[in-house]
């Protein structure tokens, strides 16, 4: 399936996730949270859509309002099999694109670099919903680095365990594959720092968009790492 054709399956897709997230939501899975002490918190639940595509769906609660509104900030990541093993798939809005939207490919190497390099002794699903609970808004980060003066196809983000690498898909630059996982304490000092930073601005300005959307609302600490 080409990029484009994998973006049409997804976007169709979208409408039907969000009305079995809210349906799921009002069952009560997530009245858990109406006590919590720490903020943001998160709910991961895996669904099957009509077309047979399967999700792992991520609801972030950034504080208890939104937890007694059921109104999380929703995100979809389909799951697909490989030769090499599990691989995951995602829609990002991407003003800059076509249409608006960019796709990523989250490839199976990527997973295993981040199983070994993390130390975990997990792996499939339970992996990624590791991975994508923990840096669960690095696909807001992402940089386009030029090789040359022209070539600009390589593509860094910056995640809170550290860095993901990839490049853009040859046959359409709207789409992104990562390919590559380097965790904080294996980078070198100097780029240790650079991340750090670029992530630290870049979720500072993401807080001061939300707090422009929500100035009525008292949002958690943020979640910054060490320059």
């Amino acid at each position: 399936m080409s990029p484009q054709e994998t973006l049409i399956e997804l976007v169709k897709d979208r409408r039907e996730l969000l009305q079995h997230n809210r349906r799921y939501l009002a069952q009560g899975h997530c009245k858990q949270f109406r006590n919590a002490t720490k903020f943001p918190v998160y709910q991961m639940h895996e669904v099957t859509t009509s077309t047979n595509n399967h999700y792992l769906l991520l609801n972030t609660f950034e504080d208890r309002a939104h937890v007694y509104q059921q109104n999380p900030m929703f995100e979809a990541r389909a799951i697909v099999e490989t030769g090499k093993g599990k691989a995951a798939v995602a829609v990002v809005s991407a003003p800059k694109a076509e249409h608006g939207l960019c796709v990523f490919y989250f490839m199976p190497h990527l997973f295993s670099r981040y199983r070994e390099r993390m130390g975990l002794n997990i792996d499939g699903i339970e992996l990624m919903r590791y991975m994508f609970k923990r840096n669960d808004d690095f696909l807001h980060h992402a940089k386009y680095r030029r090789k040359t003066k022209d070539d600009d196809s390589d593509v860094m983000l910056s995640c809170y365990d550290g860095a993901v690498f990839g490049y853009r898909h040859p046959q359409d630059r709207n789409s992104v594959v990562l390919m590559t996982f380097v965790a904080n304490d294996t980078m070198q000092e100097g780029y240790k720092s650079r991340f750090n930073k670029e992530y630290n601005d870049e979720v500072a300005e993401r807080r001061r968009e939300l707090s422009l959307l929500m100035p009525n609302v008292v949002l958690p600490p943020l979640k910054l790492r060490k320059q």
